[in-house]
Order: C-alpha cells, then structure tokens, then sequence
C-alpha cells in the first residue's frame, strides 16, 4: 500500500508518493480506499531485507556408472533459491560446498535465474560401497546483491534428500539369501 501525497478525492491533482519521496500531507478520508493505492510488493523503507535462502525442493539420487563413476546422465541436483539474487552463470569453489561427497568426486554448480545446477563428477579413489547423503551450503560469494547472507548458508532440505546411491549392475539380483537353500 503508498499513500497518495496530494487530495485523493481530486483525482487530476493527486499523484503517488513515489513521485515526491519522504513527502506527504497525511491525507486522510478515513476511506482508505481512496487514501491509498496498491502498489508491487517491496520492502519497506528503513526496514531491513528479506532472509535470502536455498532450498532441495524434492528427493534427488546421483547414480553411478560402476563403482567409482557417475553416471554423466544422472549426476545434477537441483535447489532453487529465494528471498535474494544469486551469481548466474558457472560458480567456483569459493561460492558453494558439498558436503558429504566421497574421495575423488568433485562438484560443479551454475545459476540460472533462481534455478541452481550442482553436477557431480570425477572418478572416486576407491568404491563407493553404500548410499551417500550429500548436503549443500552456499556461501557469500554466490549471492549478487548489497545486502547479501554474512555467513554461509545450509540448504534447506526438509524432509527431502540427495543421494549418491552406490553401483547395482543391472543383472545381479538384489535379494537376501533364504537360510534353506544354503546348497545352491
């Protein structure tokens, strides 16, 4: 909502205080439908910005092509970012960590728009022998705005993960072993 600076009830002679800053005559009909108008959301003046966050908005898996290589095709996860602007194009090391990564796997991340893009990639030391939760924090450098988070930030995952699910080939059958056939 802004008030109007001049008579709301003269239409031709009334304007917004956009136009006139800091100004006003504190006009009141005590109708404020006509003492007001309804402007674009923004904050307000001499109040402090919006928290900027990010967030894994659904459960995402990165698969692996055998036991140290991931599968280029199912290698990206997602996270979208709100309540600030975030550096577009391809990030360095120094605006984001992946946390819970194995041994010889790197991360890559670019933005686009509120849309962040982190690609897993690299060919592990050793195997990776069980499921990995990996998590994400974004830090000040990856933000594009004055007033951007002091510290680096944890992406919020909720009830969501990103899993590294370890190497099936898809002819072993997954299955635990019946105690009576112990004569295969």
């Amino acid at each position: 909502m802004q008030r109007y600076v001049f008579d709301p009830l003269n239409p031709e002679k009334s304007t917004t205080e956009a136009a006139f800053p800091n100004r006003g005559n504190n006009w009141d009909t005590r109708n404020n439908g006509k003492d007001f108008e309804k402007v674009k959301g923004a904050k307000a003046r001499n109040s402090s910005t919006t928290s900027a966050y990010v967030i894994l908005e659904t459960n995402q898996t990165i698969e692996m092509q055998s036991a140290s290589t991931v599968d280029p095709v199912h290698n990206m996860v997602t996270l979208n970012a709100f309540g600030g602007l975030v550096k577009q194009g391809s990030w360095t090391s120094d605006d984001f960590s992946v946390l819970g990564l194995p041994a010889g796997f790197s991360a890559e991340a670019s933005a686009s728009g509120d849309q962040i893009e982190v690609t897993i990639t690299g060919d592990g030391d050793g195997n990776v022998v069980s499921d990995s939760l990996l998590t994400f924090e974004i830090h000040s450098g990856a933000w594009d705005q004055v007033h951007k988070p002091a510290s680096s930030l944890t992406v919020y995952q909720g009830s969501n993960t990103v899993t590294m699910a370890q190497f099936t080939p898809s002819n072993k059958i997954v299955a635990a072993l019946d105690a009576s056939s112990s004569n295969i």
